[in-house]
């Protein structure tokens, strides 16, 4: 909200955001996806709604039936987007596919860890969630849910070591 007289006037959403930043104090670097037109729409059964509607207007009280994103076909990136996403090798791969000339290259820079755990004294939950894990990555449903889901650039990581 408080960008809007900005954005009517011209002035880029990279711009307004980095001064709405250091105006309230926060020190992370906040960018937006693009300063292009770009809008989240939330499809449900009582209609369609852009995101902020439907989360702060109606309490995000609706089931999601589905999400749209209109203007993202036409959105070039904001400055400083591409090199925050550059260690997010699944963005990455799907941006030089839309980039004529560009390529990822092979090898890695970075890696993002995911992580379960459960409170420290609870032996038998954490066994449990160790057996799962490796459970479900041996049984190649963690690879077929990220071939499933189209991800690419991401990998199943290896068997964890015996204790």
């Amino acid at each position: 909200m408080a960008a809007r007289p900005a954005r009517r006037a011209g002035e880029r959403l990279s711009t307004v955001t980095a001064r709405l930043a250091e105006a309230y104090g926060v020190e992370a670097r906040l960018l937006p996806a693009t300063d292009g037109r770009l809008r989240t729409w939330i499809d449900t059964a009582a209609g369609s709604f852009p995101f902020q509607e439907w989360f702060v207007g109606r309490g995000h009280r609706d089931d999601v039936d589905g999400v749209r994103f209109e203007g993202s076909d036409a959105a070039a990136p904001a400055p400083g987007t591409l090199e925050a996403l550059a260690g997010l090798r699944p963005r990455l791969v799907m941006d030089a596919e839309k980039l004529p000339g560009s390529r990822v290259l092979e090898g890695r820079f970075t890696a993002i860890q995911q992580a379960i755990g459960t409170p420290k004294g609870r032996d038998a939950g954490a066994r449990y969630l160790r057996e799962f894990v490796e459970d479900v990555k041996a049984s190649g449903l963690v690879a077929r849910v990220i071939e499933g889901n189209g991800v690419r650039g991401v990998s199943v990581a290896p068997e964890a070591p015996s204790r």
